[in-house]
């Protein structure tokens, strides 16, 4: 049989975005079994596989209030990340993670999993958590975050009123959650900030990275206004040339989405990209409440 080329990628851009591919998911479960192995109580151990440099980007202990309302604290700093180890691994042990979905992306990890922990006062096992989590990660060794939020009912989640006709059938839940990420796609490509809000609960909460600054930090967003604000800023700093969509996972309850941004400074100079990745979790009005990601520093387009 002769040579026949049928799909004919470059083997060497195969085999280093590979490479790239599979030093994020080792930084990553490297950390998720140091969590395993923190039950011994040595915290340095579990703090020697994050990165060495600030900033972080933290939210490992997110509030559920029950009254609608949810917050996704952020934190940055070497110190603050230990501290919130030593409550969240004082408090419980884990004891395996599962992934049920797994994206291994160029600098970064994302997992829909199944974590199962035990209390320290008691040693009681506890049911299994239904986690999202978003491990972002450099060229260096370590992971830069940790951005996890639990799986809660859709019913406790969100402002405002269920409208009629929302759909209940898991498929079209999963449909109804395309077409409005494709709103806030298409308001993102349009630098349009009052169109990013209408896909947003009046409540919603979360950190993205923020751009308008450009500190390398996350910036916590809380409640629409606010999300509206940041966007309206980020526009006037940048004109989006281009918005594209590399992977996307669909659930009844979330949305996950990778995109690369191709921008036009508006104060001059040549055009720049990056790409950011965020998971949204819906509320109960079929908005977006929680919205959880990061991304890549700017860099000549």
């Amino acid at each position: 049989m002769g040579d026949v080329r049928v799909i004919d990628t470059d083997p060497e851009l195969l085999k280093r975005s590979t490479e790239v591919a599979m030093h994020a998911t080792e930084e990553t479960w490297i950390h998720i079994r140091a969590e395993v192995t923190a039950a011994n109580g040595d915290y340095d151990a579990l703090m020697s596989t994050l990165r060495d440099t600030e900033p972080y980007g933290y939210t490992i202990q997110p509030e559920i209030n029950g009254d609608g309302t949810v917050r996704a604290p952020i934190i940055t700093t070497r110190e603050d990340v230990r501290a919130a180890y030593e409550v969240v691994r004082g408090r419980s042990d884990l004891l395996t993670s599962e992934s049920l979905i797994e994206v291994r992306g160029l600098w970064y990890v994302f997992q829909e999993s199944y974590s199962v922990g035990r209390l320290r006062a008691n040693g009681e096992v506890q049911p299994g958590s239904h986690l999202l989590g978003l491990f972002p990660v450099g060229t260096d060794k370590g992971i830069t975050g940790e951005l996890v939020w639990p799986r809660a009912p859709e019913s406790i989640l969100g402002k405002g009123e269920v409208p009629a006709g929302l759909p209940t059938d898991p498929l079209e839940k999963r449909r109804a959650a395309l077409a409005l990420h494709e709103r806030f796609l298409d308001a993102y490509r349009a630098g349009d900030a009052d169109g990013i809000a209408a896909t947003l609960n009046e409540g919603v909460q979360g950190g993205v990275r923020d751009y308008v600054a450009d500190t390398g930090a996350l910036i916590e967003l809380q409640s629409r206004d606010a999300s509206r604000a940041h966007y309206a800023e980020l526009f006037e700093k940048f004109e989006i040339v281009s918005l594209e969509l590399l992977d996307r996972v669909i659930q009844e309850w979330y949305v996950f989405a990778e995109v690369r941004i191709t921008a036009r400074p508006r104060s001059g100079g040549p055009a720049v990209a990056f790409h950011w990745a965020e998971y949204d979790v819906l509320a109960k009005d079929g908005l977006f409440m929680v919205r959880i990601g990061h991304g890549t520093d700017i860099a000549p387009a």
